[in-house]
């Protein structure tokens, strides 16, 4: 594992902790034995809840609808998501999450299939790249 890779996994603020905690709290407190957009809706609710305590602001309820409507199925890439919200103001990271977008699925994924149920992991090449530039494109959509 390269140096960066395994920052993003173990670092301060990083994609693979990010991962670890939604993971968890998606099953422990919102997973009912099926996916759901309900369940992921409140999954982004409960993180959305501590941006606007935190930092004064989060995400839309229309993006909120939109990424669990589309994404419900595929929580690694909620998190996905949730990450480059986390970066998206802060240009110089922004533009290296973009670059480096398949490396910290990756990480992110990774992370995931650690703590999920094992009939829930998911492969890292049923997730295409194009999926996370859809994904990314749905945020800049709300967000701009």
């Amino acid at each position: 594992m390269g140096l960066f890779k395994w920052m993003m996994r173990t670092g301060k603020n990083a994609p693979g902790g990010t991962s670890r905690v939604m993971t968890e709290n998606y099953y422990s407190l919102f997973y009912e034995g099926n996916h759901t957009k309900e369940s992921v809706l409140a999954l982004l609710n409960f993180r959305n809840m501590a941006y606007h305590k935190t930092i004064g602001y989060g995400l839309s309820e229309n993006l909120l609808d939109e990424l669990s409507e589309e994404f419900y199925n595929k929580i690694p890439v909620i998190i996905f998501c949730i990450c480059y919200f986390e970066n998206f103001f802060k240009e110089n990271q922004k533009q290296l999450f973009i670059k480096e977008k398949n490396l910290l699925f990756e990480v992110i994924l990774g992370e995931y299939n650690k703590l999920c149920p094992s009939n829930e992991r998911i492969a890292n090449s049923s997730i295409s790249s194009s999926t996370l530039d859809y994904a990314l494109a749905i945020i800049n959509q709300h967000i701009y």
